[in-house]
């Protein structure tokens, strides 16, 4: 499970990058839904050098 301050980075990256604001709304991290697009977002910009379990090579997997 990806911990608080995790997705307020995620999110603060989201909201400079302009994703949030496209979308016109906030991602509600109440939300267990919401929270899954967080761990993808999360797994997504984890390289495999930070040497953590969860990380980019299986989304990358997926894309080949």
């Amino acid at each position: 499970m990806i911990n608080q301050k995790r997705t307020r980075q995620i999110k603060r990256l989201l909201e400079r990058i302009g994703i949030i604001n496209k979308l016109h709304c906030k991602l509600d991290t109440d939300t267990v839904e919401k929270k899954l697009k967080y761990e993808i977002i999360d797994e997504a910009l984890t390289h495999t050098s930070a040497q953590l379990k969860i990380n980019h090579e299986r989304l990358e997997f997926l894309g080949d």
